[in-house]
């Protein structure tokens, strides 16, 4: 059976190109099976309508565009991502990384990095400031 994917998944980048999700993930305090959960979970979510997404709660709206993904885990995954934001209907970009613990999203500046890195990518027209999705198993 061939799986459709519905949206492209796009990664950020900072200035240097480098990619600053998979740096996250690269964290010693985030498990192997955590990082596999994480796939599984994008695995799903580019394949599934968004509507359908937001009523399983897998996705949740933190601040105007900026979604979060839940991944249950050792650690509580949190990574920030947008629908677009160059095409709304047809792709996604991880734009940090997070956890939740107690109930709040750390670093506490996530949600303001991802509203400022959303902007970076509009301003560049999506010809900065992202790559395509890097897988993290």
């Amino acid at each position: 059976m061939i799986a459709i994917e519905l949206y492209s998944l796009y990664d950020y980048t900072d200035a240097k190109d480098d990619n600053l999700i998979v740096r996250w993930l690269a964290d010693d305090r985030i498990s192997r099976r955590d990082r596999a959960k994480l796939d599984f979970k994008l695995d799903a979510l580019i394949r599934m309508d968004f509507d359908l997404a937001i009523h399983t709660k897998m996705l949740a709206q933190v601040y105007k565009n900026v979604l979060k993904l839940k991944v249950h885990g050792e650690v509580q995954l949190r990574p920030m991502l947008c629908r677009g934001p160059i095409d709304v209907a047809t792709e996604y970009t991880l734009l940090a990384g997070a956890v939740e613990i107690g109930g709040r999203l750390k670093p506490e500046s996530v949600k303001e990095n991802a509203v400022a890195r959303c902007g970076h990518i509009v301003a560049h027209k999506g010809t900065k400031h992202r790559c395509k999705h890097e897988r993290f198993t």
